[in-house]
């Protein structure tokens, strides 16, 4: 159980960065992340 929470957050920590990353002009002012 332990294994499977690590996977599925890993996961979503790495999608959350790409999001974060192709969004940047959205959301990035001078570098610095809004969100």
């Amino acid at each position: 159980l332990l294994d499977y929470l690590q996977r599925f957050l890993k996961i979503r920590l790495v999608f959350l960065l790409d999001y974060k990353i192709m969004n940047c002009d959205i959301y990035c002012y001078n570098g610095e992340s809004l969100i």
